[in-house]
């Protein structure tokens, strides 16, 4: 399976000394098939240190990588091993048809099982022999086929398993409403998979008149067989292979259209005879071409379109040309026809209907022309989705469109005057649409989502799309037909691409130089200033500038200004906009934290703006800040999760309770109440484990989660010392903390946190004479630390404050260098405070120093044997 190495140097060891090139020269001539990286430490770059090795490329499949055993580092590779092909026969498979079960007679078979006295192994046998016999017996079998849902649309394979659902659910509950809803769902699917069917098998006919193979090739695999060729025949028995007569043929029965016969096929169609009349149905329709022709006036046209009925259609290719070229026309005109088209849409045939919607598919014709020209527009294809449910998804995709900036995206060059009118157009459609056909917010949302743009996409195309997507959220207008979850779908699309910028390779530090001046800009910048600023932007730089960062630091910036009005719900004609709404900023925190979970928690990049982001959000409201440091606290004492992820947890939680000011200290001291209960049950609990692990290396690695909560304790005590300790109802409370018990356990957590954190907890305990003041296991007063030799300083300052490191697991977070974040969260951290007996004890040395030098003239500084301090405070005379 591996390469044979060369023998002058065979591996007997662990570490073999001498060159590398050998080994590497042997791997140029066979195949490596791991290609992730197999070993992940915290602090450290993933690397791919587990190789699988094979001669042959083919030897080795489904090479996947699984969690580490135990507390090691290195991933476990599983892989199969292919020793030979065997073709075995397709055996024919048999599935359970529940659509035809007999339900009732399986419950009553079931309810006159009687279960007597017996051993628990004894009853479970019964009860599953029982439901095997009963699944025999009630449920029948139907051969396993394959099944065409696979190649069907995302959108359509949604439905089919919200059917499926909505059917168990029925069996389930048995309601009348549960019922229902099935069926409503069950011919909602048949709709749209026979919509679908129509405009796969119009395509087809479309490409028929070219290459008639095409036809022929999908009418095989619908009779599943494959015959050699098709003809058509006369009564004399003569064949035709014309395509063009194929596909007319063809025409009415697989895909239900009608449309015009021109000379060529009636002259023959006439010679095939009457034989062919009861299969041809085909209806011929009177388009125009009669009296109206591409250069009629828009009156005549409008006439004409006035006069339609269920098979005239006079003036239908005009009305084309002059919609695919508004410009050219009056608009007043223009408006008129529209209007007309409103009310006679109704008796055009499906084919006529898709022309008439691709023509004013393209926005950009359309949109830059009179305001009323677009509302017309509007109302038109509004009604087209009102009384063609087909053509649904169509229109939404227009309006998607419109909210994307698209015509924008393609030509950024005038976006200062195009932009407004786009966004302003694309406010009204969707306004227009989910207040006449509700039933398209999902399909809105979903066309929305989907077609959002990617990490990679240019820095002006994703700021016009997130901002007018924002403007959408939070226009009232539109946000009052949107649901709460829907919503949330659209902001967990901004928030996501936001964390896939983060976590993309192109992190360097660069900013567009036009977006210096944004750092000035207020809070709460109203929609219409933010766009103003998001248009200057684009006009300035080009579609190729902006690296992540710049991507990044923008669309951050945009989202922190719009957060609180996307989460204002005021009453109509009401002033209020400091209104936050509870229910939507819950949901909206609630999507952040699922998204932190999944992609922040558990990799070990340094991750900037989107916790920023969450910071802020939960800043808005106390219960979100409640809410999420439960949400960290319950990750951390999760035994489930990995260890990074439960040590990020503790940093996340340290920053929060330490340094921001919307932390409340009631909350503060629960959690400290909380982690040290935790820490003295975590000792009990792995007291065994503790007895047989021997050195300090080991024991941190073994318990790097106890020590992380050790060292995020003593930090939070030190930061908020002044807070907790000043005050006598917390510090009564702080005195019943089991600090003691944590400083005596055999773990020893004080000797594995930084000397200078180390060195401020043991000030400020013998400072406040707490009761855990005479555990402390090094001097209080020491200058020089005796673990590591290090230089402490003898006073207490703000800078000290300030400086201390958290523990050697994990640093701090919220230390973004984005500049243009910084006025949203810098109010939101902590000041450095002294408690008042450090302010009092540093006023008293400073008088005492200012009186001796009025007294005495200072000597000159000697200097300080640091050594000799050392070996003192060591013991060592």
């Amino acid at each position: 399976m591996s390469p044979t190495l060369p023998t002058y140097r065979p591996w007997t060891e662990l570490q073999c000394v001498g060159s590398s090139r050998p080994f590497t020269a042997a791997l140029t001539e066979v195949v490596q098939q791991s290609v992730t990286p197999t070993r992940y430490r915290a602090g450290q770059q993933p690397s791919l240190l587990d190789l699988v090795i094979t001669n042959e490329r083919h030897f080795v499949d489904q090479v996947t990588i699984n969690a580490p055993l135990g507390h090691s580092d290195h991933c476990v590779l599983t892989f199969d091993f292919i020793c030979y092909w065997a073709r075995n026969p397709e055996p024919q498979t048999w599935i359970r048809n529940f659509c035809r079960a007999d339900f009732s007679g399986m419950r009553i078979f079931l309810n006159q099982v009687k279960l007597g006295p017996a051993s628990v192994e004894d009853l479970y046998r019964t009860i599953v022999q029982k439901v095997h016999e009963a699944d025999a017996m009630f449920v029948p079998k139907k051969p396993a086929r394959s099944r065409m849902s696979r190649k069907l649309p995302k959108r359509i394979r949604r439905l089919l398993e919200k059917r499926s659902q909505l059917f168990l659910k029925k069996l389930t509950t048995g309601d009348t409403e549960d019922e229902l809803a099935f069926r409503k769902m069950r011919n909602r699917c048949k709709s749209e998979i026979r919509q679908w069917n129509i405009r796969k098998q119009a395509t087809i006919l479309d490409l028929a008149r070219k290459n008639r193979n095409v036809l022929l090739k999908y009418m095989r695999h619908r009779r599943r067989n494959k015959p050699s060729a098709f003809s058509l025949r006369d009564r004399n028995g003569e064949p035709t292979s014309d395509p063009i007569v194929v596909s007319e043929f063809y025409r009415d029965h697989y895909a239900g259209e009608r449309q015009l016969l021109n000379d060529k096929n009636k002259t023959v169609l006439g010679t095939l005879g009457e034989g062919l009349d009861p299969v041809y149905h085909c209806s011929v329709i009177q388009r125009d071409t009669m009296q109206l022709d591409l250069n009629s006036s828009l009156d005549e046209i409008i006439l004409a379109v006035q006069n339609w009925n269920s098979n005239a259609f006079l003036g239908f290719t005009p009305c084309l040309h002059k919609l695919s070229c508004p410009q050219d026309h009056p608009v007043d005109k223009l408006c008129s026809l529209l209007e007309v088209l409103c009310t006679q849409v109704k008796l055009l045939p499906s084919t006529m209907i898709s022309e008439l919607l691709q023509t004013v598919s393209d926005p950009a014709i359309w949109i830059y022309c009179d305001p009323s020209l677009s509302s017309a527009m509007i109302n038109f294809l509004t009604e087209l989705a009102v009384n063609f449910t087909a053509l649904l998804s169509d229109v939404c995709d227009i309006c998607v469109q419109l909210i994307l900036m698209k015509p924008i995206v393609a030509n950024p060059k005038g976006c200062r005057i195009q932009a407004p009118i786009c966004s302003m157009v694309a406010l009204s459609f969707t306004a227009s649409l989910l207040s006449i056909v509700p039933q398209s917010e999902a399909t809105l949302t979903d066309r929305i989502v989907s077609k959002f743009p990617g990490w990679r996409k240019p820095l002006s195309e994703l700021i016009l799309t997130s901002s007018n997507v924002l403007c959408l959220i939070a226009s009232q207008s539109t946000a009052r037909w949107l649901s709460i979850p829907n919503i949330c779908s659209l902001l967990g699309t901004i928030f996501k691409l936001i964390v896939d910028l983060e976590l993309s390779s192109d992190h360097h530090s660069h900013t567009v130089p036009e977006q210096s001046s944004l750092s000035n800009e207020p809070e709460n910048l109203c929609m219409s200033a933010l766009q103003n600023r998001v248009y200057e932007i684009v006009e300035q730089v080009t579609a190729k500038e902006g690296t992540s960062v710049s991507k990044l630091e923008m669309l951050t910036w945009i989202v922190m200004t719009q957060l609180r009005t996307v989460c204002t719900r005021a009453a109509p004609n009401s002033l209020d906009t400091n209104n936050l709404d509870w229910s939507v900023l819950c949901s909206v925190f609630k999507r952040m934290k699922s998204l932190f979970a999944q992609f922040v928690l558990p990799v070990n990049i340094r991750i900037e703006a989107f916790p920023l982001l969450c910071l802020y959000t939960a800043s808005l409201r106390g219960g979100l800040m409640i809410n999420w440091t439960e949400f960290l606290w319950n990750t951390i004492k999760d035994d489930q999760q990995d260890c990074g992820t439960r040590v990020a947890a503790v940093a996340y939680l340290a920053s929060l309770l330490s340094r921001i000011r919307t932390c409340p200290s009631d909350l503060v001291i629960e959690l400290l109440h909380d982690m040290t209960r935790w820490c003295v049950d975590y000792v009990y609990r792995n007291r065994g484990l503790i007895v047989v692990t021997n050195g300090a290396e080991l024991l941190v690695t073994e318990h790097r989660i106890y020590y992380a909560v050790c060292d995020a304790i003593f930090y939070i005590i030190v930061q908020l010392h002044a807070t907790l300790l000043d005050n006598e109802y917390y510090r009564a409370s702080c005195e019943t903390l089991p600090l003691a018990q944590i400083m005596l356990s055999p773990l020893s957590p004080l000797e594995n946190t930084p000397a200078d954190l180390r060195w401020a907890f043991e000030r400020i305990v013998s400072m406040y004479h707490l009761s855990c003041a005479s555990m402390s296991v090094s001097p209080v007063f020491s200058i020089v630390d005796r673990t590591s030799g290090d230089v402490l300083p003898t006073t207490l300052d703000s800078c000290l404050l300030a400086d201390i490191r958290p523990s050697q697991l994990f640093s701090l977070p919220f230390q973004s260098k984005l500049c243009l974040i910084k006025p949203f969260v810098q109010h939101l951290f902590r000041d450095f405070v002294l408690g008042k007996r450090f302010s009092a004890a540093t006023d008293a040395s400073s008088k005492t120093n200012t009186g001796r030098k009025a007294k005495r003239k200072r000597q000159s500084y000697q200097g300080v044997d640091v050594r000799k301090l050392a070996r003192i405070a060591g013991g060592d005379f």
